[in-house]
């Protein structure tokens, strides 16, 4: 993408950047310090429809990323950024379950600890801690 104006802005608050994000259609989730950041939780949480490279070479708990399912992926270059952009704001009734899916994946698992505490004491068995 040329026009980097749509990449700058001024600084904005924390309800403000809450507040675009749930007004958001789509967010694009590049690769941060790792494959994962906060935003890709704030873009599950907002109902939104989560764009990034691709993230099967992760196996993560719980399962949020499933490219088609929970999120759209894009070349790591992010060289078909533009199209799939164009494509979601011409279809975007066909991307919405997307953005349910990773929506109802991840309200699941914050609103149900007991799961995540089974699997870390399944993990550390495994590992042999007790």
């Amino acid at each position: 993408m040329n026009n980097k104006s749509i990449l700058l802005g001024p600084k904005v608050s924390r309800w403000q950047y809450l507040k675009e994000l749930a007004e958001s259609k789509a967010i694009v989730s590049p690769y941060g310090y790792g494959e994962i950041c906060y935003r890709d939780m704030e873009t599950f949480l907002a109902g939104a429809i989560l764009i990034k490279p691709p993230m099967e070479h992760l196996n993560t708990y719980p399962s949020l990323y499933e490219p088609w399912k929970t999120y759209v992926p894009v070349e790591m270059d992010f060289s078909d950024l533009p199209n799939t952009l164009t494509d979601i704001e011409k279809n975007y009734e066909k991307y919405l379950p997307i953005a349910e899916e990773g929506q109802r994946r991840f309200l699941a698992f914050v609103n149900n600890p007991n799961d995540f505490i089974s699997h870390l004491k399944s993990v550390l068995s495994q590992a042999g801690i007790e």
